[in-house]
């Protein structure tokens, strides 16, 4: 398969309306910041609200947060529903929002509640993102890129 130059990667991204999950912070701060400079527009979804001026200002006139909680299905569609409201359409979803959590060496010391927890911000936020997008995607008849990232 053929490399795909820089220009060729910035023409996919150019004028793309992409929703972030887990973006005030690390490799989301990192993708969203490279989205941008690639000239798409990206709505930050996070739950950390205390980061969204400074998450703003940075990232300037190409980005808006919307607080989400990723284990709210309610939550995730109103980001969803943010950025078609705001931008008309959205290209691309990326679920990049997750938790880490160091298990124990055996199973009968097992945190369920830790790991239903992981489960629900690692693994069930990404499906909802994908299910809400979806939705989107067929009632506006487009099609939208959907990446998960579980790290």
């Amino acid at each position: 398969m053929e490399q795909l130059i820089a220009s060729e990667l910035v023409a996919l991204l150019e004028g793309k309306v992409t929703l972030i999950t887990g973006a005030v912070s690390g490799i989301g701060r990192e993708t969203a910041t490279k989205f941008i400079e690639d000239g798409a527009k990206v709505v930050i979804a996070d739950i950390q609200q205390e980061l969204e001026q400074e998450t703003e200002n940075e990232l300037e006139l190409n980005a808006t947060f919307i607080a989400c909680n990723v284990t709210r299905e309610s939550d995730i569609s109103s980001a969803v529903d943010f950025a078609i409201y705001k931008y008309n359409k959205l290209d691309i979803i990326y679920n990049n929002a997750g938790i880490a959590y160091r298990t124990t060496p055996s199973i009968v010391d097992l945190d369920l509640y830790m790991f239903d927890r992981v489960m629900a911000v690692n693994v069930s936020n990404a499906v909802e993102g994908i299910k809400r997008a979806s939705r989107v995607s067929f009632l506006l008849q487009t099609y939208t890129r959907i990446k998960t990232l579980a790290i």
